[in-house]
């Protein structure tokens, strides 16, 4: 009898361990999806963004694929009445578009909870920025601008994959620099501190995945 209740207790505490080793039914491939920027999506912001993954279930790592279309700025210019006459004021489109690659090393002995990552960033911007960004200027000079900035930066975060199903989720922080070290004043920069700065901040909360 009580070799039967040993046996039984760690075939149970042997498939707790396999189901919790191999999440995702052992499925190598996700997707992510970023429905509420589609949602949000107005005449002033229009994107789209997800994420492509390959799940290592032997090292229990991850390598990440974030991506992000983005277009902040109607394109309308606006005009300002002054006392030297009506002015045309730039409202060029700001035209982001960029992909990271993320390495995620689960700190425990599965493929699931807390990681650490590093990750690398490629941003293109197109559009325009001023020259003249003082606030004693009326009207602000702007120039066509046009760049690829590439940076680096690390991470912290917590991954949920349920033992048996397709779904998953997790939030995460990233903390970064571009490598050009510069401050840029865009047009239309949607009022983001990353967009004009060479730090790299970015949040994820509650992101869903599927797996396949």
């Amino acid at each position: 009898m009580l070799f039967k209740v040993l046996t039984t207790a760690l075939l149970s505490l042997a498939f707790i361990q396999s189901s919790f080793a191999s999440p995702l039914g052992g499925r190598k491939y996700g997707f992510e999806f970023n429905i509420p920027r589609v949602l949000l999506t107005s005449p002033e912001m229009k994107g789209l963004s997800g994420t492509f993954s390959y799940f290592n279930h032997n090292n229990n790592t991850e390598i990440a694929i974030p991506w992000l279309i983005a277009k902040y700025g109607s394109g309308k210019d606006e005009y300002i009445n002054t006392k030297a006459g009506r002015i045309k004021e730039d409202n060029t489109p700001l035209l982001n578009r960029s992909f990271d690659i993320h390495y995620r090393k689960f700190i425990f002995d599965k493929l699931n909870g807390l990681y650490l990552s590093g990750f690398a960033r490629f941003s293109q911007f197109d559009g325009a920025r001023y020259i003249n960004d003082s606030p004693n200027t009326l009207y602000k000079k702007t120039e066509p601008f046009s760049k690829l900035r590439t940076g680096f930066g690390v991470g912290i975060g917590y991954r949920v994959f349920p033992e048996n199903g397709r779904t998953y989720w997790g939030a995460g922080v990233i903390v970064g620099r571009y490598i050009d070290n510069k401050s840029y004043s865009l047009v239309n920069n949607d009022g983001s501190f990353e967009n004009d700065s060479p730090i790299i901040i970015d949040a994820e909360l509650l992101k869903f995945g599927f797996s396949f």
